[in-house]
């Protein structure tokens, strides 16, 4: 299973993470669909269009909840109750005139009647009576103009009149993948139908959040599948060219893969998926897991090489690699588990993925290879085969005077410490989170039609957020404290009650820190939006009116007056509206599981925010915290979940990152010793650390909630290698270091190659941040391995005189 939600990263105790289970607990979280039909020809634009949701209908209720085509169910229900839904002030001057019309007709009537009145009070008569007139013949033609609509009801077409939607709401999340994706399978399907009947110029564009749903989804599968593929591929070539053994690489893949499936299968049964920080970790448990192996298996050939019998080199093998790789491994693995320090479950299963990896790929190399080996010895089908030349390579390439490598690395290791300062306290944290989101061609033509349909309806269509409360009551106070920190154009939104959306919604600008005390929100809606103001004046003024059109008054009408009459009377039965009155398909977002109303409130964040800018939405989010809702509010929206990354980030980030530190000094100082060995390892890994932490700050990588886990992973694997070649030059008699890289220093390089070949793997995902994390992992097992095959030997060789003489 893999899970790609956002909040799935975050740990259960996060106040988002809190609040929208509880949202989700109580309300019917339906994922959103947007069908937008585009074309020049009005008359063909609604012919799809129609065409298309009927498709869609065909769909059946498993998939398709809510269709939304028009307003007509919107505009029924207002004439059904158009008494209400009529402004006070039309009432009003249906009332008066109606009076006053009833007035002239009962004195035109009396024949003893006479009019003293001057020819000024004549005309101011007239006058008024005209107006009166003016003022029925304005409502007889909005009542005229309602009833045509609500025989014709409106599509829901833009502006430029090009653009037509149609709104599908699922009956299930969007975060539901299977069914999300069948439901875009089946709805692109009838887009093409709609297409190819429609002919050329009709377009269908799918939006929102099933699309982005399953566009990022499809982008990590993706690019898991081309990374442990690549990875897989080029790794076995490698060793096909390193070993110069089919056989052999066969043997060592086979050992790997076990480790590697343990691995997962330990993974399904504990943690029980994967999420978007741990999904790309089967290409580096691969790429890393295959290291302890390499080792393993290079001892034995070359030992074999040298006269040993295939027992004995084996022995020796896996004797004289044991101290090495445990080191590396146990560096590897602490620096996988020091991510479980974290709540952040985007470290902590990581971590926890990465080090049970490390573990059983190690376990698997001194079980499972050497048993391999074996097997093939006993055969005679494993020939040790000419010395791989990569190893001799790279003690040519170590220069002669150790000591001036070991003055250039304090250098080099005092320039990159500045620039780690410079690049940790210069706030390196990623804020824009559209570069975290998937490029792929899928997730691009979503956004495009997305912003497409933001433009031509108003921004915000579907965005925002939900506060819920747990008493109505509570929800009008909810609404006021929101209300007193909206934009002062929300009004004109919340007057806007025709279906459409409101002017286009312009976007916070992505640079600077907005001000936490201007306005808030741009939109605020309840359920009481829907429903007629001022109900109580308007049964007051209506009651009045069925009094005026009583039978006596309509006897001494006109016949115009009294059709005017007899449209105007109210019903007998005519009450105030309340929530609950209103049909569920009008209103399915304030539907509670259990069908109670009137407990939640949506609004959508103030047009200075940027909603892409993680450092707004911080801002944002504390801001909206701060404000004093009654006890029991909940609070569950994008905005928050973004905010508490960031700030999980911002605090996890550190403790992994000092605990690895502290970690890997532990367990160098106890396995490799507190002594020159030790310290050379140590000097190796700090140095190729701090020269990746000032390659990224040169590059201008931002870190993010995946950038972060390389830099304690980066300090593991930095002594992995580093202990390998260090272990070899102690087990020497010679103690050289020309000899350890000549023998050992070739299998290192192979280690570091396939690990980059596993972090390398990661830039084919379609995913900006998982690409982002391979590049700056490579640029770290780069500075590793420069500092394992140069460092550790020179600082061997200014701790140890004998060493430098026996390098010449």
């Amino acid at each position: 299973t893999l899970k790609t939600d956002l909040t799935d990263l975050l740990p259960p105790s996060e106040p988002s993470v809190r609040d929208l289970k509880d949202l989700q607990a109580r309300t019917r979280s339906l994922g959103t669909l947007l069908v937008a039909v585009e074309s020049r020809d009005a008359a063909r634009r609604s012919v799809a269009a129609r065409a298309m949701a009927a498709r869609i209908r065909a769909l059946g209720p498993e998939l398709v909840g809510n269709l939304v085509v028009d307003d007509g169910a919107a505009r029924r229900f207002g004439w059904d109750h158009r008494f209400l839904y009529a402004p006070l002030a039309d009432l009003e001057a249906a009332r008066d005139g109606l009076r006053e019309r009833t007035r002239q007709a009962k004195l035109d009537a009396n024949p003893l009647y006479v009019d003293l009145d001057d020819e000024g009070d004549k005309a101011a008569v007239e006058a008024d009576r005209a107006a009166t007139d003016e003022k029925m013949k304005r409502l007889r033609e909005r009542l005229h103009e309602a009833e045509d609509k609500v025989a014709h009801p409106e599509e829901l077409i833009a502006r430029e009149d090009d653009l037509q939607l149609i709104i599908v709401k699922a009956p299930f999340p969007s975060s539901d993948m299977p069914r999300s994706e069948r439901l875009l399978e089946r709805v692109r399907d009838a887009a093409r139908a709609t297409e190819r009947e429609a002919g050329p110029g009709v377009t269908v564009g799918l939006a929102d959040e099933i699309v982005t749903g399953v566009a990022e989804q499809h982008a990590i599968l993706r690019g898991m599948v081309l990374a442990i593929l690549a990875t897989i591929v080029v790794v076995g070539l490698s060793l096909v060219l390193y070993l110069r053994s089919v056989r052999a690489a066969a043997c060592l893949l086979g050992s790997l893969s076990v480790g590697a499936l343990c691995t997962f299968a330990v993974t399904r049964l504990t943690i029980g998926y994967l999420n978007s920080a741990s999904a790309f970790l089967s290409a580096i448990v691969v790429g890393n897991g295959i290291n302890f192996g390499i080792i393993v298996l290079s001892r034995h050939l070359e030992q074999r090489r040298a006269g040993d019998g295939h027992v004995g080199a084996l022995a020796t093998a896996l004797g004289g690699s044991l101290v090495g790789t445990i080191t590396a491994a146990l560096g590897s693995g602490i620096a996988y588990a020091s991510l479980l320090v974290t709540d952040f479950r985007g470290f902590h299963d990581f971590g926890a993925i990465g080090a049970i990896g490390m573990v059983l790929c190690w376990v698997s190399a001194y079980t499972v290879l050497p048993a391999g080996i074996a097997a093939l010895e006993r055969r005679g089908m494993l020939r040790p085969g000419r010395p791989p030349s990569l190893g001799p390579l790279v003690a040519r390439l170590l220069p002669r005077n150790l000591r001036v490598v070991a003055v250039i690395s304090a250098l080099v290791a005092a320039a990159t410490g500045v620039c780690t300062w410079r690049y940790l306290s210069g706030d390196p944290y990623e804020y824009n989170w559209e570069h975290l989101r998937a490029d792929s061609a899928e997730a691009n033509l979503g956004r495009r039609w997305m912003h497409r349909i933001d433009v031509a309806f108003g921004y915000g269509l579907a965005s925002g957020f939900v506060v819920s409360v747990d008493r109505p009551e509570d929800a009008a106070a909810v609404e006021k404290i929101l209300r007193a920190h909206a934009e002062p154009d929300d009004k004109d939104d919340r007057d806007d009650k025709d279906g459409k959306a409101g002017k286009p919604r312009p976007r916070g600008s992505a640079e600077g820190l907005p001000s936490p005390t201007g306005p808030l929100f741009r939109k605020v809606s309840t359920i009481q939006d829907v429903l007629p103001d001022r109900q109580e004046e308007k049964l007051a003024v209506l009651a009045d009116l069925r009094r005026l059109t009583g039978p006596d008054t309509l006897e001494e009408l006109s016949a115009e007056d009294r059709a005017d009459v007899e449209r105007l009377r109210p019903p007998a039965d005519l009450a105030a509206i309340r929530a609950h009155d209103i049909p569920e398909a009008l209103v399915p977002q304030f539907v509670e599981n259990d069908g109670s109303r009137g407990k939640l409130v949506y609004a959508d964040q103030a047009s200075r925010f940027n909603g892409w800018n993680g450092r707004h939405m911080e801002v944002f989010a504390a801001a909206v915290r701060r404000l004093h809702f009654p006890d029991g509010t909940h609070l569950g929206g994008g905005p928050f979940v973004f905010a508490d990354i960031l700030r999980a980030v911002e605090r996890d980030g550190p403790r992994a990152t000092l605990a690895a530190l502290l970690a890997v000094l532990v367990m160098v100082v106890v396995v490799v010793g507190p002594n020159r060995y030790g310290l050379a390892t140590l000097a190796a890994s700090l140095a190729g650390t701090s020269a990746m932490l000032a390659c990224a700050w040169l590059l201008g990588v931002k870190v993010n909630f995946l950038d972060f886990a390389a830099l304690p992973i980066t300090l593991g694997i930095s002594v992995d290698y580093a202990a390998n070649v260090v272990a070899r030059q102690r087990g020497d008699v010679a103690d050289s270091a020309r000899h350890a890289l000549a023998t050992t220093g070739g299998a290192v390089v192979l280690c570091s190659w396939t690990t980059i070949v596993g972090y390398g793997s990661l830039l084919l995902s379609a995913n900006a941040g998982i690409r982002s994390f391979g590049m700056v992992a490579v640029v770290g097992e780069l500075t590793c391995l420069a500092a394992a095959l140069t460092v550790a030997p020179a600082v061997l060789d200014v701790l140890t005189p004998r060493a430098r003489a026996a390098v010449g």
